[in-house]
């Protein structure tokens, strides 16, 4: 997450503007350890999110991807 809120901070926009996550795991068993830690890190902020199992990331040993969507109003 913190590359995540690294890029929105160089848009202008924060963690709190996500509207969108798609998470990647290379194991689903994961699944509550990465919930936890996006809890963490959105502090509440209500985010759409979908977990997806995947056998492999394209950056061998990578675990997990996220790609995320944000929104800020102009």
């Amino acid at each position: 997450m913190r590359k995540i809120d690294a890029a929105l901070k160089s848009a202008g926009a924060r963690l709190r503007d996500l509207v969108r996550l798609t998470i990647f795991v290379t194991d689903i068993r994961d699944m509550g350890a990465v919930s936890k830690a996006l809890d963490k890190a959105l502090k509440g902020s209500p985010v759409s999110a979908t977990l997806v199992a995947v056998s492999a990331l394209a950056v061998p040993g990578l675990l997990v991807e996220i790609e995320s969507t944000a929104m800020v109003e102009r």
